[in-house]
């Protein structure tokens, strides 16, 4: 040992004891053994006459025995190897056992086909999705970037001191339809760095981030079905391929499963801003709110133009249940990277280590908290 740890202290020694060996499965017994109480063990123990002797079984013939042989010296030494005994060459198990193992099976057949079915589910979805966007592109549809087609020219008119709001939305009550202004100016956060950048950047951008907020996730099961319901949602597509703020929207939520904080940043959209309090018990999260305040008061002249906007509107848009169309899209973040598992390498990985297995409840307590 000395020489293979070469001078290293090591901090966690983890083992795999022999089976039979001193066996007790008891302690599990009102612990986390939801399956009922734990059997008696029906392997050898330790303390028997022989342990190279396989011929007393204490299960009968219808059992399966581990023991220890003793190593042999010389050139046909071999470690200690556990040996099986039974009706068969692979040896059975009680037959009060059977039923259980048999049932474990089935379940893990099922579970397997349950993933498979869910996994199936949502890789469709997706392709569909691909693929419509793709349809709309090609086919040159009219739906394609109207958004952006909206709200990058008008932060270009501000840029250019003509404003941000449309004059007709200021002179009186008009339809809420495109190509209407309805964000409030903190928006030109997001809106004023698009202008310089290459139209499919607002596409590109708020995609990495989304992948970069999820990469690792690994959503439970049950999850997966109502990802492709999210996905096959027709309100996503059409969020999507206009270039809707949405998909920044999703950005940030998907970043927030992993850093909290930047779940601040969508009260760029007031009517999601109730999403924007998931990460609100970080100091992060204040200090981004703290800086959108302050962009917010030097825009102040601004805000008395976006109530006359917001009163102004009329039509079935112009009411807050809108955001109910837009809410598939932006559960999607959610289901997939919120307080799930990550995989190796993820900073929302936790390793914790029990120490003894038969500690009581609230020694374990006081032992994790420390």
């Amino acid at each position: 040992m000395a020489r293979l740890l070469d001078g290293a202290t090591p901090k966690l020694l983890t083992t795999d004891p022999p089976y039979g060996v001193s066996l007790d499965g008891s302690w599990r017994d009102g612990v986390y053994n939801a399956l009922g109480l734990a059997e008696k063990t029906y392997m050898r123990v330790s303390g028997q006459p022989d342990a190279d002797d396989a011929t007393g079984s204490p299960g009968g013939s219808d059992s399966c025995s581990w023991h220890l042989r003793q190593p042999r010296a010389g050139p046909t030494a071999r470690p200690i190897l556990p040996c099986m005994r039974g009706n068969s060459e692979l040896g059975t198990v009680p037959a009060q056992r059977r039923g259980f193992g048999d049932r474990q099976a089935t379940t893990a057949r099922l579970r397997h086909a349950w993933r498979l079915l869910a996994f199936a589910l949502v890789a469709s979805a997706a392709v569909v999705f691909v693929l419509e966007i793709i349809g709309e592109v090609v086919l040159g549809s009219g739906r394609v970037a109207i958004d952006y087609r909206t709200y990058i020219p008008a932060a270009q008119s501000w840029l250019d001191g003509d404003g941000f709001y449309r004059s007709w939305q200021l002179a009186g009550p008009y339809q809420l339809v495109n190509p209407a202004v309805m964000y409030p100016p903190t928006a030109l956060v997001l809106f004023v760095p698009a202008v310089f950048l290459p139209p499919l950047g607002w596409w590109l951008v708020p995609a990495a981030l989304t992948v970069i907020g999820l990469w690792g996730a690994r959503p439970p099961t049950w999850r997966w079905p109502f990802i492709a319901i999210c996905l096959l949602y027709p309100n996503t597509l059409w969020l999507v391929l206009s270039g809707n703020p949405d998909i920044w929207a999703v950005a940030f939520l998907a970043l927030a499963t992993r850093w909290p904080a930047s779940s601040a940043w969508i009260v760029l959209k007031p009517t999601l801003a109730p999403l924007a309090v998931l990460g609100m018990r970080t100091r992060r999260w204040w200090l981004f709110v703290a800086a959108l305040t302050i962009v917010s008061a030097a825009l102040v002249l601004m805000w008395r133009d976006y109530v006359v906007v917001l009163m102004n509107a009329r039509g079935d848009r112009a009411t807050f249940l809108w955001v109910v169309y837009e809410t598939p899209l932006l559960a999607i973040p959610l289901l997939v990277g919120w307080n799930g598992p990550r995989g190796r390498g993820s900073a929302r990985t936790v390793s914790v280590s029990i120490e003894h297995p038969r500690t009581a409840p609230d020694e374990r307590g006081r032992a994790l908290t420390r």
